[in-house]
Parts: C-alpha cells; structure tokens; sequence
C-alpha cells in the first residue's frame, strides 16, 4: 500500500501538469487571438475605431505576459514547496507561505489573462463584427 509520501508526490506531479497545462493554454489563447486579430484587420476596409484595436491587441499581450508571470510564480513555488517537504521530512521546522503566496500570485495571473482575453475580444468584437 503506498504511504503519504507516495500520494503527496503523485498529488504535486498532477498539479504541477495542470498548471503547465493552464500556461499553455494561457499563451496560446492569447497569441491565437492577436494573431487571429491581425488577419481580419487585412479583409476588412474601413475601421471605425484603430484605437480599439491597439487596446485589444494590448490586452492579449498583457494576457500572454501574465501566463509567463504564472509560469515563474509556479516554478518557484513548486521548489519551495520542494524545500519545504525536505525540510519537514528531515524534522527540521519548516514554513511554506513563500510557496502559498507565489502559488496564489500564479493562479491571479492566469485568471488575470483569462479576464483580459474575454476584454480583448469583447472589444475587437465591437469594432470588427458592428
């Protein structure tokens, strides 16, 4: 039967996969967007608004900088979640806030570029499809 030890890692393993898996996505929503943007400025005429379009492009930048943002946030926090499993395994004392708080900034990011993703579209939608 394995121990808690064997659980806390296959735990840590699929959590580190879903948040590699949430930065992926992240970027490639992002990126897909401005790129998908760029191709419709090319078919269509006349723009009512070009400072619209700048501002969606801006968000899907800013939403592809976030998810690099969770991705360094994630990493730290996995080593010291590292360092902090060691330390508690070996009787030492230990404390994980650093490890909590860069989780907790990793996951803002990510929620951070889904919400500037849903602006980004809302706006190009306004200016492209009306």
């Amino acid at each position: 039967m394995a121990d808690e030890s064997d659980f806390q890692l296959q735990n840590s393993n699929q959590a580190i996969e879903f948040a590699k898996e949430s930065v992926r996505l992240g970027v490639t929503v992002n990126g897909g967007a401005a790129v998908a943007i760029i191709g419709f400025l090319g078919a269509k005429e006349n723009i009512s608004d070009p400072q619209a379009i700048r501002y969606a492009l801006a968000c899907f930048a800013i939403g592809v900088g976030l998810s690099f943002l969770a991705a360094i946030a994630g990493y730290f926090a996995q080593t010291l979640f590292a360092f902090w499993n060691y330390k508690r395994g070996s009787g030492s004392p230990a404390n994980a806030g650093w490890a909590y708080a860069l989780s907790a900034i990793g996951i803002l990011c990510i929620v951070g570029s889904v919400a500037v993703f849903i602006r980004g579209v809302i706006v190009v939608g306004r200016v492209l499809f009306v």
